[in-house]
C-alpha cells in the first residue's frame, strides 16, 4: 500500500515515521527541501510535488495547520483532482467540519473517499502507537485506512459521518483549552495569598485537582512558545464557537474564561508555565 504524507512537522513527523516502520510505502513532499533530507537519506520516496505524490499513492495524509492549509494543496495545487478512484484522503489537521464535507463531496466526483481522522496527543504519542484517531467518515474507506491509523494509533473511534471526526476534536480541544486555563487561574489565586506556584501544583496533581492540562501547563506553555500556543488555541476556540451556533449551545462562560488565558498569553507570557531556566517544580513569579 503506498501512503503519501504532507505536513512533516512535530506531530506529523513522528506519524510519517511510524508510517515507515510498519512497512508501508511511504512517499511524502514538503515545500521546504531541508524537510525531506532525512526522509531522503531513509530511502523514502520525495514526491516533486502534492499532485504527482497523490497521483502514485492508495492513501494520502495531511497533517497541516488549517483550513486555507488543506484547501490550497486539495484544490489549488490539485492534490485532490490527482488522486485515483478508490483511494482516500485523510485529513489529519483539526479543521472545520465544513471543509471535510466540502472536499468529501468534491472526492466523490473522482471517486476518492475522504475520511477526517484529526488526532489527540504529541509526536511521541505517536512515537508509541498511542495517538487518539477521532475518525469520521464511510465505514468502506475506514476499513481501508485503518491500517494506516494503526500504525501511529490507539485509540481509533469511528465517531460517525465525514465531519464528525472533527467535530469530535474540536470537543475535545474545549475542554482541554478550558481545563488548561482553569487550572492558570487556581494557580494564580494561590500565588496572590503567597503559596509557591510550584508547590502549589505539584498539590493540585496529587489531589482531586488534578487534570491532564494541569499537568501540560508549565510544560506546554513557555515564553518562547506561548506565542504559537496562543495561535493554535484561538484557532480551536473559534471552530468552538462556530461547533456552538450549530448545535445553539452558549460557549459565554467558557469562552471569557479561554479569552482570559489567551490574553494573558499573548501579552504577558511570562505570567504562565516556566520560565526556560527553571525546571519543573519551580515558581515562575507574575
Amino acid at each position: 500500500m503506498k501512503v503519501g504524507f504532507i505536513g512533516l512537522g512535530n506531530q506529523g513527523g513522528p506519524m510519517a515515521q511510524m508510517i515507515h516502520r510498519a512497512g508501508f510505502d511511504l512517499r511524502i513532499w514538503a515545500r521546504r527541501a531541508e524537510v525531506c533530507a532525512d526522509y531522503r537519506r531513509q530511502g523514502i520516496h520525495v514526491a516533486a510535488d502534492p499532485a504527482m505524490l497523490a497521483a502514485d499513492c492508495d492513501a494520502v495524509c495531511l497533517c497541516v495547520t488549517g483550513d486555507d492549509d488543506v484547501y490550497e494543496l486539495s484544490e489549488t495545487e490539485g492534490l485532490l483532482q490527482a488522486m485515483r478512484a478508490g483511494s482516500a484522503l485523510l485529513i489529519h489537521s483539526t479543521v472545520s467540519p465544513q471543509m471535510c464535507e466540502q472536499l468529501a463531496r468534491a472526492g466523490s466526483q473522482h471517486g476518492v473517499m475522504v475520511v477526517d481522522a484529526p488526532v489527540s496527543g504529541s509526536g511521541e504519542a505517536a512515537l508509541n502507537r498511542r495517538l487518539l484517531v477521532l475518525v469520521g467518515g464511510e465505514r468502506e474507506a475506514v476499513r481501508l485506512v485503518r491500517p494506516v491509523l494503526e500504525s501511529y494509533g490507539d485509540p481509533i473511534l469511528h465517531v460517525g459521518a465525514v465531519g464528525d471526526g472533527q467535530r469530535a476534536k474540536i470537543v475535545n480541544n474545549l475542554a482541554c483549552i478550558g481545563n488548561m486555563a482553569l487550572a492558570d487561574l487556581a494557580l494564580q489565586l494561590g500565588e496572590s495569598v503567597g503559596l509557591d506556584r510550584g508547590i502549589l501544583r505539584d498539590a493540585l496533581l496529587a489531589g482531586s485537582g488534578r487534570s491532564f492540562a494541569l499537568g501540560q501547563l508549565d510544560g506546554v506553555v513557555r515564553p518562547s512558545t506561548a506565542g504559537h500556543v496562543a495561535a493554535l488555541f484561538e484557532k480551536d476556540l473559534g471552530l468552538a464557537k462556530g461547533l456552538s451556533n450549530v448545535g445553539g449551545t452558549g460557549l459565554s462562560g467558557a469562552e471569557t474564561l479561554v479569552e482570559a488565558f489567551l490574553q494573558v498569553l499573548r501579552s504577558d507570557p511570562r505570567a504562565v508555565g516556566l520560565t526556560p531556566d527553571r525546571p519543573p517544580g519551580h515558581t515562575a513569579k507574575h
